[in-house]
């Protein structure tokens, strides 16, 4: 896969060149995205989580229900990828509820992928919130998720 990875990221620094060129907001944070998927894969969990946590922030500014979704589940796979069960379980289970009201838009293969990581979370989690509404998510998905970024007192994961 890294081998996989690294030919990605040199098609996203091309792609990155010409949507910057052209003023391509949205052409831009879908690489961010993206490269946020890389960097997972290739186990850099805390690049990771400030490419998904940017994407993040501009797909909710824009109100893009889906790509909100998306991030809020590849910040839940990177908190299970880190062993992060409480939190993983949060955003796993409130990215599925997202997809489960919106259209389907994502391939079969990616669904199970995140409602297995979702399951394994809650599994392993000693508490599991119901699924957030959205603004409250996204607001819980922004914070850090390193246990040293925390307020001492802070249990919400």
């Amino acid at each position: 896969m890294l081998g996989e990875g690294d030919a990605a990221l040199q098609q996203y620094d091309r792609a990155e060149v010409l949507f910057t060129a052209v003023g391509e907001t949205l052409g831009l944070m879908l690489l961010t995205h993206h490269r946020g998927h890389v960097a997972r894969a290739a186990g850099r969990l805390a690049e990771a989580e400030t490419l998904y946590s940017q994407s993040l922030r501009y797909f909710y500014e824009e109100k893009h229900e889906r790509m909100t979704a998306r991030c809020v589940a590849g910040l839940g796979l990177t908190a299970e990828a880190s062993g992060d069960w409480q939190r993983a379980a949060v955003l796993l289970s409130s990215a599925l509820a997202l997809f489960e009201r919106l259209p389907a838009f994502l391939p079969q293969q990616e669904m199970a992928q995140y409602q297995s990581a979702a399951h394994l979370a809650r599994s392993r989690s000693e508490k599991v919130k119901a699924p957030l509404p959205v603004d409250a998510l996204v607001s819980l998905a922004l914070r850090t998720s390193s246990p040293a970024g925390r307020s001492p007192g802070d249990t919400t994961f």
